[in-house]
């Protein structure tokens, strides 16, 4: 947990009761929401973790179903307003935590369009938590059925770059990006790739072996950059 607080975002919800209002504040850890721009005041999340008492992720919880906005306050980051849209779709759980009593309660959130795209065969978009070339080509390659190599993840990561197929999301805890395309036009880059000889199979056959990567690696940022808009083009 050291300089927590230089990678974590805080998110403040408004609840209006019939007597009084109540502010509630809940740290974020991991956040994931499009922008128009570094200096958009408004953002569409589609990943939201945050963490606190029962009472607040409670409410919390209800505030998304109800497609409610939100403040997103994070170090390197003006103050944002986001919303989760319409069928989201929320997890609890429990952190146990040394030294109380109680269990903080623990929500994740992610948007109706981040389900659609988790769940479809061949999406039209396909969110990342990670920019890297490694990261992206080995989850396309195996979302869409590409065949290949792992020594292509520079090749085409490029290609969704001059193609404008690849877009840096805002993220908190993680360096996301959005890729669009289809299992057809990434078949015809590849295609492409082979027949002008830069895209190459090795000389003898055998099984291809991919890469472990391991998800919380790509969930440690750097201390100094815990609001980034990664991979610009």
């Amino acid at each position: 947990m050291t300089n927590a607080h230089l990678r974590m975002g805080r998110l403040f919800y408004e609840l209006i009761g019939e007597k009084r209002r109540t502010r509630i504040s809940v740290p974020v850890d991991r956040m994931v929401a499009e922008v128009d721009g570094p200096s958009a005041k408004t953002g569409k999340a589609h990943l939201l973790s945050v963490l606190g008492t029962d009472a607040e992720i409670a409410a919390i919880a209800a505030a998304i179903a109800k497609t409610s906005n939100f403040l997103l306050e994070a170090p390197g980051l003006d103050s944002l307003s986001i919303s989760l849209g319409v069928r989201p779709a929320c997890y609890r759980g429990s952190v146990a935590v040394p030294g109380r009593n109680r269990p903080l309660r623990h929500l994740v959130a992610f948007s109706g369009t981040w389900l659609i795209a988790a769940t479809s065969t061949d999406p039209e978009q396909v969110f990342m938590l990670n920019s890297s070339p490694e990261f992206v080509w080995t989850n396309v390659s195996y979302i869409y059925g590409l065949p290949g190599l792992p020594q292509w993840a520079e090749w085409f990561h490029l290609q969704l770059r001059s193609q404008r197929s690849i877009v840096p999301l805002l993220g908190i805890g993680c360096e996301p990006s959005l890729v669009r395309g289809s299992q057809e036009q990434f078949l015809r880059w590849l295609g492409d790739g082979v027949r002008a000889g830069e895209l190459t199979f090795p000389a003898n056959n055998g099984s291809v072996v991919w890469p472990k990567l391991a998800l919380d690696t790509f969930l440690r940022p750097s201390s100094q950059m815990p609001a980034s808009s990664a991979c610009s083009s």
